[in-house]
Formats: C-alpha cells, sequence, structure tokens
C-alpha cells in the first residue's frame, strides 16, 4: 500500500453543485404500503432553531463572514464553525445514526429499552415511526421516505421503507438471510443483502415496487449509498482491499470511481452526491483521509484536509463532513467545495460521530451530556 503526504487545500476545477431532493410519493396502485400500527407519539420537547441566533458572547465571538456565497460563524479561536448547534429533540435515552432530508431527522433511540426509529419533522415533538418488538436500526431519510433495518424473530433483519406523509410502512425483503446498512434517495433504496451467502448490493425503485441486484460478482459488496442517480458502494477486491464501484441508473452502467491503477490502494465507505464520490483513502496502514472524485471528468480533487485519521464522510451538495479524532474527542468536520473553506461543525465538548448532511444541515450523535444525543447546525448560502 502506497503511503503519501496529502496535499494542501486548493481545488483546481471549478465544482458548483446543485442539490435536489426529489420528493416522490408512492404510486396510488401497486404499492406494497399496509398500516404500521404506529404508536402514539411520544411528547417531549422539540426545536425549530434559528440557524443564525445572536450566540451567548461567553463563549463565541459570533461573526457573520460572507466567504464565497456561503454564511458561517466564526469562533474565537478563528476556526470557522457552520453554526451554534442545538439538539434536535432531547431524550432519555441514546440517539444514534442520525439522518437528515428538509425538515425531517430520524435516528435511532433506545429510550424503551430496544432500539426504535424517531422521527422529527417541521419542529413537532419527536415521535417513533418503527417501535415493534426487536430492533429498528439504521434508518435513512430522503423527502417523505424512511428506509431502516429492522430484526425479525428469526433474527436475521429485513428492510422496511415508511412513508412520512401518509403513515405506511412496506416491507421490502422476506428473504430469510440478512438485509442491512439501507441508503434512500430520490425514490431509490439500496441495502446490503446476503441471499446469496455474499454480501451484495440490492436496489429498490418506488415507481416501480420492484429489487434487482446491481452489484456484480468481483467479490463482498457492502455499504451502498445512493442519492437517486447512482449507487456507491465499496467492493473487496485483490489482496482483501476495498475499491469504489458506481452503477449508473439510468443506463445500468457499473464502473470504477477511480482510474485502474489507482482503484486498489484501499477506498472504502464511499457517498455520492451529483457528480461527487466521497469516500476514505487508506493512505497507510490504519490510516484514513477523506477524499473526493468528479465522476464528470474523471479528475480526482485535491483532499481537504491534512494527514488526520478521518472516518463516517458524508457529502450533499455543496458540503462534506466526516468524523476526526481532534486531541481528546472526535469531531464533526465539514468542508465546502464551492468555496473552499473548511472547519468544524461544532467546538463544545464530547465525541462528536456519524455525521450526516442533506447540503443545508448537518447532523450528528454528541455525548458532551453523557450520552448520545442528534444535534443539528444549519447551513446557509446566499
Amino acid at each position: 500500500m502506497k503511503a503519501r503526504h496529502k496535499l494542501t487545500l486548493s481545488i483546481s476545477i471549478a465544482v458548483t453543485l446543485a442539490l435536489a431532493i426529489p420528493f416522490l410519493l408512492f404510486p396510488a396502485s401497486g404499492s406494497p404500503l399496509t398500516g404500521n400500527g404506529v404508536q402514539t407519539a411520544v411528547t417531549g420537547p422539540s426545536l425549530s432553531p434559528d440557524p443564525f441566533p445572536a450566540g451567548n458572547p461567553a463563549v463565541w465571538d459570533v461573526v457573520l463572514v460572507k466567504n464565497g456565497g456561503e454564511r458561517f460563524l466564526e469562533t474565537v479561536g478563528g476556526e470557522k464553525t457552520l453554526a451554534l448547534s442545538r439538539p434536535v429533540s432531547p431524550g432519555p435515552g441514546n440517539q444514534t445514526s442520525p439522518d437528515v432530508s428538509g425538515d425531517r431527522v430520524v435516528w435511532t433511540d433506545d429510550r424503551a429499552g430496544n432500539k426504535d426509529i424517531y422521527l422529527s419533522a417541521s419542529g413537532k415533538a419527536a415521535r417513533p415511526i418503527a417501535n415493534a418488538p426487536g430492533d429498528e436500526e439504521y434508518p435513512s431519510v430522503s423527502g417523505v421516505l424512511v428506509a431502516y433495518q429492522k430484526e425479525t424473530d428469526k433474527g436475521n433483519t429485513d428492510i422496511y421503507l415508511y412513508q412520512a406523509n401518509t403513515g405506511r410502512t412496506a416491507r421490502l425483503t422476506t428473504d430469510r438471510a440478512r438485509q442491512e446498512r439501507p441508503c434512500v434517495g430520490g425514490g431509490i433504496v439500496v441495502w446490503e443483502d446476503y441471499r446469496d451467502g455474499t454480501p451484495a448490493i440490492w436496489m429498490y425503485r418506488v415507481t416501480a415496487g420492484k429489487s434487482i441486484k446491481v452489484s456484480g460478482g468481483e467479490g463482498p459488496a457492502t455499504r451502498p449509498r445512493t442519492d437517486g442517480k447512482r449507487v456507491v458502494w465499496q467492493q473487496e477486491g485483490r489482496d482483501g482491499m476495498y475499491f469504489v464501484r458506481v452503477f449508473d441508473i439510468a443506463s445500468g452502467k457499473t464502473t470504477t470511481a477511480l482510474p485502474e491503477e489507482e482503484a486498489y490502494t484501499g477506498k472504502s465507505s464511499p457517498a455520492v452526491s451529483g457528480g461527487l464520490v466521497c469516500y476514505l483513502d487508506e493512505y497507510d496502514p490504519g490510516r484514513y483521509s477523506v477524499e473526493l472524485f468528479d465522476l464528470r471528468d474523471g479528475q480526482r480533487v485535491p483532499d481537504p484536509e491534512s494527514s488526520i485519521t478521518q472516518e463516517s464522510p458524508d457529502i450533499s451538495g455543496n458540503i462534506v463532513v466526516w468524523q476526526q479524532r481532534d486531541g481528546r474527542y472526535q469531531r464533526v468536520r465539514y468542508y465546502l467545495v464551492s468555496s473552499k473553506v473548511i472547519g468544524s461543525v461544532d467546538s463544545s465538548g464530547g465525541d462528536q460521530e456519524r455525521p450526516s448532511t442533506d447540503g443545508k444541515s448537518v447532523v450528528w450523535q454528541d455525548d458532551r451530556d453523557g450520552r448520545f444525543q442528534v444535534y443539528r447546525a444549519a447551513v446557509r448560502t446566499t
């Protein structure tokens, strides 16, 4: 595996991304959706924060700055911070694996003893949308659609899809093997599927109401993500190393996200938005950094950070987020593609993990108060 020095922050190509989140609805007929018997909503504190409040002078030197069309707040130390973050809906248990789409935030919540899926939307109190016996985990949201995995009575997991505006839930998989880690985007749901023994990537198109296998037989395929136009995943290749595969939904063609000579140097955990793919590059054994690749011109975008071990990248529109250790704590970092701005999402104490973004805000799990709660910070462009 080749080691390399990280590039300084400079972008040699101009990248302009427009965020588009299709709010595709289920068809009036031919849908497998049925009533889900969701319990009465749990009442509790809720938040509709002003994304740019006056701030707390004791902690923040709040300076509103324009840079390349982006607005952000700046801390006393001079590092640019997206906004003063707030908890989405404080609760008694741990809140983990959050995702965001517009005014909707979803997460896994263990306040009832097992793991359930909670939804917060439009400033209303958070409520469970999946709280049957057994664990429900790893929610993903796009518009009114929420995908998640549910533990069955056989000890396996299946993929379910919830429609927020109707309250109906569909079971997308019934195979006895495991189906895990769903992602939904633009009316497309993807997941890891173990029905053939080796994990593969399957895709469900909401408008068609059927599933297809999209990964080939090159090796185990895991951690799929989709923006509704493309599906990306990590594929295990030669010598047990991972590379990133890209499936174009319109054409049905699958490609590798990097030139052949660079494809097998440890690329994993991809995410996709428009023409950009972000992923982790194992530049030294056990050390990972976030990189960007432009599918439109086949060029690597110079790296947005120095050589620090990074995890859990995500991308949407103009923003890339990830977590990395900063001294004692894990911090959520961000990179604005068009203006080349980089910084921390929040500078409070505690670990910040598993960030997700819809291009307008960032959510993550945060244990500053002794248990993980979902926090959110807004991004505003002008």
